[in-house]
């Protein structure tokens, strides 16, 4: 089935479609697609296009896709992005919740060196049940996708994994 659409230069997983004077953009992840449009009579007759050929689920307007919430606010024209309830989970899962926001990812006074890591056999069990690695994966996500002010912080804390 040839649908006309193109990769995008940026992301092998997002496709556009151009046709009468009107944009459809699609982002596929697994089983999953989102669509975005001006119109919304192009996502429509789309999404009926590929139902002839394809059983679909249409599962209205997006809220959450990845781990991001997506708060529209049409008279604006405006979506918003954000990541809150993925950032509580992290808190949470490492016993987090109470610590105060700061204003800098990472207080810059603060040098931290591979003399500062474990060197002994009982330095070494004693941070063995620490899911460090873990949770660097968890922020990890967290700085690609919607915080890269937080990268810089990510990559030093990540030398030390």
């Amino acid at each position: 089935m040839k649908l006309g659409f193109t990769h995008c230069a940026s992301d092998l997983a997002c496709f556009k479609l151009e046709r009468d004077n009107s944009t459809l953009i699609m982002g596929v992840s697994t089983d999953n697609c989102l669509l975005a449009s001006p119109h919304a009579a192009m996502i429509e007759r789309f999404k009926h296009e590929i139902n002839s050929s394809f059983k679909i689920k249409d599962l209205g307007q997006a809220h959450w896709i990845l781990s991001i919430e997506l708060v529209r606010n049409r008279a604006n024209k405006r979506i918003a992005m954000s990541q809150r309830a993925y950032v509580k989970t992290i808190l949470r899962c490492y016993g987090l919740e109470d610590i105060r926001p700061v204003s800098t990812p990472m207080n810059p006074a603060v040098h931290l060196t591979p003399d500062q890591s474990p060197k002994t056999g009982k330095e070494h069990a004693q941070m063995h049940g620490m899911p460090y690695r873990k949770m660097l994966g968890a922020v990890g996500y967290l700085v690609r996708a919607m915080r890269p002010d937080c990268a810089a912080a990510h990559s030093i804390l990540a030398q030390f994994g």
